[in-house]
């Protein structure tokens, strides 16, 4: 023990423990005895014991020693004395080292010298002065008391960690989560702002100041939507930012536009020199410096606005308070997004509503104006057609008169059909823009609804039956009068037999009515195609249409079960359908039963009439339009009156012809054309095909499925078809009939209602060779039918005769070889007579090999036709005069037309048989010519199997023809020569051996 004691009584030298680290070498090299402490070696032992505890821990700890509290440090403390406090610290009174928060420690440290009471503080604010400005710090520590020798307090012991970090980040943190939460429930940019200045200014402490400016104009100002920490409208807060004008960097204003063009945040410092001091002084000082940040969302190049955020006067702007403005700005700036993003598409809302209010009131009134002259349209037939039936039924007509009135009447049935039709649909849009507009006021009153129904479904009962569908109507007696509006009720009826007509082909179609409770269901079902789940959700939307539906016709305004929900929620009441594809529809209509849920001063109650609102025609228009679905009936060949429209139309144009002395040409076209017409709409299709009738061969189908089948089974010259049509449109017939080699090359007109440039661009790039937009006219569709027809015409003869080029080609090539393997010049002769007349195509081919001037011994070969079998056996010698001595003369082919032929002077130099050799009708010839240039005779074709005249590319190929059997007739008359002198040579050989065998024998006897 006395060894230890004395160790410890030794000052502090460098092999004690507690000289380890720096602050032991710098304990050693003050002279303590200037302190209040005296010398090292005056030390009391307690003291000298915590010293070594101290230097020797690695925990940040500090020793408070004697009255006047000098300070004795470990290694681990000295980061918190900062850049200008160490090394002086050391050995240094309290109060000198730490005045700026004496205040605070200092009544802390008496305390405990005092009381010997120890004392504890977490997260202790202290703005310390440790690095040449004041500084924001936070420690947590403890201060206890040491006893010294006597027993009383001789200092005091701290344990110390700095959480100036940790305080900070939870306060950021807490900013940025109160940022987002409460600028979430923002609406505008506006509020967005005016919101997030709010939660800044509860963390003056790291954000003593912020402007938020939003830019606006396209960019060209700044506008002030939020302050805090200074006033608005001050120099350094102004409203507005001209942000067109580049300020200079030291002038008096904040360099907004930099930050704005460049999207990268700007650090401004020397505030006091920039602005008046005062206006830049906060809660926590004068602020020195600020940061410019861009308001926008990833991916923005153009920033919504601008923060300016001013720094804290008690803070460095390290990396992490940087990263804190970073994230603040980036927080606002989504907020605006999606605030402005809400805006836009409120606005847009707003637009589109407002777009559909003025789309209202157009349908409403342009209804009106359509009704009008629909008006004056129906009027005048309804009278003519009164007029017909009068005369009609009298007996004095003579049968031309009465065919002549059924013509007229069936013109008009059809402008009254399709008069009633429009009518229809006018009415149709009218209620629609006054229920939207509120404007439609149903009048219900007690209807006995299981009979009224059953007489509206009774009407379509023709219509189903012919089209040969079991038709079921069950509608039982109720048992109470139900409310509601008659007119919307036949509507709604009409409205689902309809459709159920239109998409049902075979089965059944029910019509039932029954009472469920406290309300009647109308419930219609049908046994037809069906529609797709994922289209049910849609099926009440205006203008939705199931595209690829297989329908009876693919008219119509896809308005007629919106009108329905319409009518039936104008009832209190809902529809509901229900559907499997290819097993049918049904659709539920249900209403209450009583007055209650409807309105009490629209309920009739035997009082005066009230002025109806809506628009009905009655079940007339949907019977007329079911009925023109229907398939048509072929006519009887038999009967003269089937069509009597086209008769009376042939022999109108024949009367109008005779009658200006003039007869009309029939082309090859008009006489043979097939044109295949496709439109589901019965009325345009029986035009269409009267129309065309008069010219060509139609035949007309009512969908494109049946336009391919009949392409398919006879190729039409042209299509002529509608686009709107079920099973297949015009559009994917044609991309049908262009994919399939047998109809590729057909030309194609499509008939649309969609008129302007883009609908006509779509036709044409989709492959159609035209697109007419209706309404048309007549002469228009026979021009353009008559144009295409001719064009396809050139295109088909361009393309057979490039074939026919390509075959003469080929076998021009067999021809070639076939001679040239040929050593008779007789056989030559005979074989490119034959190849002659089988490659251009002639019923007459003569070739002739002359062995003299005069012709005598000539050598001909003749090949005809079956056309002139009769002249075989004809075998007149040419004399040498005729017109065939021209071409052998001259060395030069000659073409002539049967004209020409006929003119020329020559042209029967044939002998005294001329008058009986067979007929020409036209003639080529060429000359056979031999190497040497002299003539060897001719080639001669005439009438040709199509009875066109000879063509250049005719001449060129007997040109070519003749040449190859020149060369042969030269070749073969060579190799002859060359055979006779081998037989000659043999001969004489003979004949010396035969001599000279005698005199040998002689000699040898």
């Amino acid at each position: 023990m006395d060894g230890v004691s004395a160790q410890e009584n030794q000052p502090l030298s460098t092999s004690s423990p507690a000289s380890e680290g720096e602050m032991g070498a710098l304990m050693r090299s003050l002279d303590w005895s200037k302190t209040s402490l005296d010398a090292v070696e005056h030390w009391p032992q307690s003291l000298r014991t915590s010293v070594s505890i101290c230097l020797s821990s690695r925990y940040p700890m500090l020793i408070w020693w004697g009255p006047e509290l000098v300070m004795i440090y470990n290694d681990a403390y000295r980061p918190i004395l900062g850049s200008i406090k160490h090394p002086a610290a050391m050995g240094q009174r309290g109060s000198e080292c730490w005045p700026e928060i004496w205040n605070i420690i200092g009544p802390m440290l008496e305390g405990v010298m005092t009381t010997g009471t120890a004392t504890w503080s977490t997260n202790q604010l202290l703005p310390l002065e440790r690095n040449g400005y004041p500084e924001e710090c936070y420690f947590t520590f403890s201060y206890s008391p040491i006893r010294d020798e006597t027993g009383g307090v001789g200092g005091v012991f701290t344990a110390v960690t700095e959480t100036t970090g940790q305080v900070l980040g939870e306060r950021r943190l807490r900013t940025l989560h109160d940022l987002t939460e409460r600028t979430a429930e923002a609406s505008t940019a506006a509020e967005t702002c005016s919101i997030a200045v709010e939660v800044l200014a509860e963390n003056a402490a790291d954000i003593p100041f912020a402007l938020l400016y939003l830019l606006e104009n396209n960019g060209k100002q700044a506008h002030l939507a939020g302050n805090h920490g200074l006033g608005a409208n001050t120099p350094v807060s102004p409203l507005v930012v001209d942000m067109t004008v580049e300020e200079q960097i030291d002038a008096a204003t904040w360099p907004l536009e930099q930050v704005a063009f460049s999207g990268q945040a700007k650090l401004i410092e020397q505030l006091t020199e920039r602005f008046d001091p005062l206006l830049v002084q906060t809660a926590y000082g004068t602020a020195q410096s600020a940061l410019i940040l861009p308001l926008s969302h990833p991916g923005q190049y153009t920033p919504f606005g601008l923060l300016v955020a001013g720094i804290s006067p008690l803070r460095a702007l390290d990396d992490d308070y940087k990263n804190f403005f970073e994230l603040v700005a980036g927080q606002i700036g989504n907020t605006i997004a999606k605030a402005r993003a809400l805006q836009e598409a409120r606005e847009r809302a707003e637009a589109l509503a407002e777009l559909d209010r003025a789309k209202t009131s157009f349908f409403s009134n342009v209804s009106h104006e359509f009704r009008t002259p629909l008006t004056l349209l129906l009027g005048p037939v309804e009278e003519a057609l009164d007029e017909e039936k009068i005369v009609s039924s009298s007996e004095t007509a003579s049968p031309g008169e009465v065919a002549r009135r059924r013509r007229q009447r069936e013109r008009l049935e059809v402008v009254r059909r399709n008069s009633l039709r429009l009518l229809k649909l006018v009415n149709t849009l009218l209620d629609f823009s006054r229920i939207e507009a509120g404007r439609l006021q149903a009048v219900y009153e007690s209807t006995d609804l299981a009979s009224f129904t059953a007489d509206l479904a009774s009407t379509f009962r023709s219509a189903l039956e012919q089209a040969q569908l079991h038709f079921v109507v069950d509608c039982r007696p109720l048992s109470e009068p139900v409310y509601v509006d008659r007119d919307m009720w036949e509507k709604i009826v009409l409205n689902l037999l309809s459709n159920a007509f239109k998409f049902t082909f075979e089965g059944q179609i029910t019509v039932s009515l029954h009472e469920n409770g406290t309300s009647v269901e109308l419930i219609v079902s049908d046994t037809g195609t069906g529609i797709p789940e994922e289209e049910v959700s849609h099926l009440f939307e205006r203008f939705h249409r199931i595209r690829g539906a297989r329908a009876r016709t693919h008219e119509g305004s896809g308005i007629g079960l919106a009108l329905v929900q319409e009518l039936v929620r104008l009832h209190g009441g809902t529809v509901q359908v229900a559907s499997a594809v290819d097993q049918g529809t049904t659709f539920t209509v249900a209403i209450p039963s009583g007055t209650a849920h409807l309105p009490q001063e629209r309920i009739r109650a035997g009082g005066p009439e009230w002025t109806e609102t809506y628009s009905s025609l009655g079940t007339t228009p949907y019977i007329e339009e079911a009925l023109r679905w229907l398939p048509e009936v072929p006519a009887k060949p038999t009967d003269a009156l089937v069509n009597p429209i086209q008769r009376i139309d042939q022999d109108s144009a024949q009367q109008s012809i005779a009658a200006k002395g003039k007869k009309e040409p029939k082309t090859k076209i008009s006489e043979t054309a097939h044109i295949l017409l496709a439109d589901d709409n019965t009325d345009m299709r029986d035009y269409l095909k009267r129309l065309l009738s008069t010219r060509y061969s139609v035949d007309a189908v009512t969908n494109g499925a049946a336009a391919l089948g009949a392409a398919f089974e006879r190729t039409p010259d042209l299509v002529l078809s509608d686009i709107m049509m079920p099973e297949l449109d015009g559009f994917q017939l044609l991309h049908a009939l262009r994919a399939d080699p047998r109809t590729s090359t057909v030309p194609v007109i499509l008939l649309s209602a969609r008129a302007g440039e883009e609908a006509a661009i779509e036709g044409l790039k989709a492959g159609a060779d035209d697109y007419l937009v209706k309404p048309f006219s007549g002469r228009e569709l026979l021009a353009r039918v008559s144009a295409h027809l001719e064009m396809a015409r050139a295109r088909e003869k361009t393309a057979r005769q490039e074939r026919q080029h390509a075959e003469r080609l080929q076998k021009l090539a067999q021809a070639a070889l076939a001679i040239n393997s040929i050593l008779s010049s007789e056989e030559i002769l005979w074989l490119i007579t034959e190849q002659a007349r089988t490659i251009i195509g002639t019923h007459q081919s003569i070739t002739s090999r002359k062995t003299d001037e005069t012709w005598a011994q000539a050598v001909h070969a003749i090949s005809l036709s079956e056309k002139y079998a009769y002249w075989r056996d004809y075998d007149v010698r040419p004399d040498g005069s005729g017109i065939y001595a021209l071409v052998c003369n001259t060395n030069t082919p000659l073409r002539m037309t049967q004209e020409e032929l006929e003119r020329h002077p020559a042209w029967r130099g044939f002998g005294h048989e001329a008058a009986n050799h067979p007929p020409i009708r036209g003639w080529l010839a060429a000359p056979l010519i031999g190497r040497n240039g002299r003539n060897l005779g001719i080639i001669q074709l005439s009438d040709k199997y199509d009875g066109s005249e000879f063509s250049a590319e005719d001449e060129s190929i007997l040109v070519q023809l003749s040449q190859m059997a020149s060369v042969a007739i030269e070749n073969a008359l060579l190799y002859q020569q060359a055979q006779d002198a081998l037989r000659g040579r043999d001969e004489l050989l003979s004949m010396v051996s035969h001599d000279l065998k005698n005199p040998v024998g002689t000699v040898k006897g």
